[in-house]
C-alpha cells in the first residue's frame, strides 16, 4: 500500500499559493494538499491534524515563516519543514535552521527542483519511520526480556544456592529480610498449561491473597509452566499456619474456583528465620508437602509442618503385586485384576516418594505389555507401550494410578481373550475336521482333551461353546451322514455299515439310527436305496 504523505503549503499570495498546490498535485498524485495564508492559520491547522511536510513563505502577516518556524520547533514537531524565499530573503531563511528549517526553496520554484526535494524528504520521512519501528520492537523486546531476566533471577535463587550476582538481583526486586515461608501452587487437575496462560492476570489476586501474612512476591517456574512459586515475608511467624490462616486458605481457593474454573492445590513450607536466605531449603519443603497430595486429593492445602514427621519410604517393593497382577492375567481374572490393583497400589498409601511409585508401575506395565505382545499386532504394541510411557507422568493421584492401572490391564485382557478365542475356534476346527477324517475310529472326548493339553470338562465346554453342538453329538452326527451314504450306495450289510463307521455293536448301531432319523436303518435303505 502506497504511502499517502500530508503538505501544508503557506503563503499570503493566493495566486502563487493555488499554482503551488497544482504543480505538487501534479506531480505527486496521492499528496494530501492544504493550503493556508499566515503562519497563525496554519499553527491552528497543525494543532489539529498531523502533517508529513510544511512549506511555507516567510514574509506574511499575522505570523511570519520564521516566527512560526520557531513554534514549531518549541513544540518539537515532527514534520519535514521547508522555507520558500526569493534570494533577498535568503539570510532570513539561514536563520531558520536554528528552528530546525532543514530544506529551502527559492522562487521561482523549478518542477524538476521540487520533484528532487520532494523525493528526498519521502525517503528521510520512510527511513526515519522504518527506525522508529525497529527501535519499537528493540524496546518491546527490552520491555518484555526485563521481566524475564528477573524471573530468571528468581528461578536461580529459589531453585538452588545462588552465586553472588543472581544473590545481588534478587536482593533489589526482593529486599525483605527476616522470617517467612514458600508456597508451591498447581492445578490439581491437568489445566497447568491454562494456568500459565493466566498467570499474568492473576498476579494481584494471588498478592491480595498473600497480603493476610504480609510482603509476598509470585513467579512461575521456569522448566515446569503452570508451577507458581510465592516467597512470604511474614510478619508473624507463628501466624502463618494457624486456624485463621487455614480458614483464609480454604476461602481464597473456594473464590478462585469459582472465579476461573480450576482448583489449586497449595504446598506450604515450614517457617524460616531469614527467608532470603534459605529460599532453596523452604522451596524443598514446599514441594515435599505438594507431594502428598497425591495420596490426599480431597485436600487442597498441605503444610510441611504437618507432615514432617512422616517422611517418605526411600524405595518400595512390588514383586507380590507383580507377581499376583501376572497370575490374574494368565488365568484372565478381571475381577481379580481389579483387587490386585487396588489393594497393590493402595497400600503404599502417604509413605512412597509418588514419581518413584509412578515409575515402578510403569515398568510392571511395560513387562506385562512385553510378555503379552505374542497375542498383539506390531501397532497395538507400540501404541500400549506410548499409552503407558506417556500418560503414567501425567497422573496427579493415586486414584488415577488405580484407575490407569486397571484401564490398561483391562486393554489386555480383551486382547487376551480375544486371541484366545481365536485359537480355541481354531483348536475345534481342527477337531471336527480330525472327526470327518477318523470317524471310524475309536474316538473319546479324553483323548481328544488330552491331544490338546485341556481338560475334559473344559475341552467339552469349548467344543460345544464352539461348534454348537456336544462332543458326542458331533461325533454320532458324522457318523450317521456316513452310514446314510453306505446304506443308498451299497449293498453292504447293516453290520458292516456299524462296524465301518466305528460302532460295533449293530443293535446299538440300530437304535441310534432310529432316534435319529425316524426309522430303522433297512427301511431307510428299502425307501432311498439306488438300484
Amino acid at each position: 500500500m502506497t504511502r499517502k504523505f500530508k503538505l501544508l503549503l503557506v503563503d499570503d499570495e493566493p495566486r502563487q499559493l493555488r499554482a503551488l498546490q497544482k504543480v505538487i498535485l501534479r506531480i505527486r498524485p496521492d499528496y494530501i494538499v492544504e493550503i493556508k495564508s499566515d503562519g497563525l492559520e496554519a499553527l491552528e491547522e497543525l494543532n489539529r491534524q498531523v502533517y508529513d511536510m510544511i512549506i511555507t513563505d516567510i514574509k506574511m502577516p499575522n505570523m511570519d515563516g520564521l516566527e512560526l518556524m520557531k513554534h514549531l520547533y518549541e513544540q518539537k514537531a515532527k514534520l519535514k519543514r521547508f522555507i520558500l524565499s526569493g534570494y533577498e530573503e535568503f539570510d532570513y531563511a539561514q536563520q531558520a535552521i536554528k528552528y530546525g528549517v532543514q530544506h529551502y526553496l527559492v522562487k521561482p520554484i523549478k518542477k524538476s527542483e521540487l520533484e528532487d526535494m520532494l523525493l528526498t524528504v519521502e525517503e528521510e520521512i520512510l527511513s526515519e519511520e522504518q527506525y522508529k519501528k525497529i527501535q519499537e520492537i528493540k524496546d518491546k523486546k527490552l520491555e518484555e526480556s526485563l521481566p524475564i531476566y528477573m524471573e530468571q533471577q528468581l528461578n536461580r535463587w529459589i531453585l538452588s544456592k545462588p552465586g553472588a550476582t543472581t544473590h545481588n538481583e534478587v536482593e533489589k526486586i526482593l529486599p525483605f529480610k527476616g522470617c517467612g515461608s514458600v508456597l508451591l501452587i498447581k492445578s490439581k487437575t491437568n489445566e497447568s498449561d491454562r494456568l500459565s496462560r493466566i498467570f499474568p492476570e492473576i498476579k494481584i489476586e494471588i498478592k491480595q491473597f498473600l497480603n493476610f501474612w504480609g510482603h509476598s512476591l509470585s513467579f512461575e517456574l521456569e522448566n515446569n509452566p503452570g508451577t507458581i512459586i510465592s516467597v512470604i515475608n511474614a510478619e508473624n511467624r507463628y501466624h502463618i499456619n494457624d486456624m485463621n490462616s487455614r480458614k483464609h486458605i480454604e476461602k481464597f481457593l473456594r473464590t478462585f474456583e469459582e472465579s476461573t474454573g480450576i482448583s489449586l492445590a497449595i504446598g506450604f513450607s515450614g517457617i524460616s528465620d531469614n527467608i532470603f536466605e534459605e529460599s532453596h531449603k523452604m522451596y524443598n519443603q514446599a514441594e515435599e508437602a505438594y507431594k502428598r497430595f497425591f495420596y490426599h486429593y480431597n485436600d487442597s492445602f498441605v503444610f510441611y509442618t504437618d507432615i514432617v514427621e512422616i517422611p517418605f519410604k526411600k524405595s518400595i517393593n512390588l514383586n507380590l503385586f507383580e507377581t499376583e497382577l501376572l497370575e490374574a492375567i494368565k488365568n484372565v481374572q478381571q475381577q481379580k485384576v481389579t483387587k490386585v490393583i487396588h489393594e497393590g497400589i493402595g497400600q503404599f498409601t502417604d509413605y512412597v516418594e509418588p514419581m518413584m511409585l509412578k515409575q515402578d508401575i510403569e515398568l510392571i506395565l511395560l513387562k506385562v505389555i512385553d510378555e503379552s505382545k505374542y497375542m498383539m499386532t506390531r501397532t497395538q504394541y507400540k501404541e500400549f507401550q506410548e499409552r503407558v510411557r506417556v500418560n503414567i507422568r501425567q497422573i496427579n493421584n493415586i486414584f488415577e494410578l488405580q484407575f490407569f492401572t486397571n484401564e490398561v490391564i483391562k486393554g489386555l485382557l480383551d486382547i487376551l481373550i480375544n486371541h484366545k478365542n481365536d485359537v480355541n475356534a481354531k483348536v475345534i476346527e481342527e477337531c471336527q475336521v480330525y472327526i470327518q477324517e477318523r470317524y471310524f475310529e475309536d474316538i473319546s472326548l479324553e483323548a481328544m482333551a488330552s491331544m490338546h493339553h485341556f481338560s475334559s470338562t473344559y475341552f467339552s465346554n469349548l467344543f460345544k461353546q464352539q461348534a454348537g453342538i456336544s462332543f458326542i453329538r458331533y461325533i454320532t452326527k458324522v457318523r450317521l451322514n456316513q452310514s446314510v451314504e453306505k446304506l443308498i450306495n451299497s449293498n453292504q450289510s447293516i453290520a458292516s455299515i456299524a462296524e465301518s463307521i466305528g460302532i460295533h455293536d449293530p443293535a446299538y448301531f440300530n437304535r441310534l439310527f432310529k432316534k435319529e432319523m425316524g426309522i430303522t436303518p433297512n427301511k431307510y435303505r428299502k425307501m432311498n436305496h439306488k438300484n
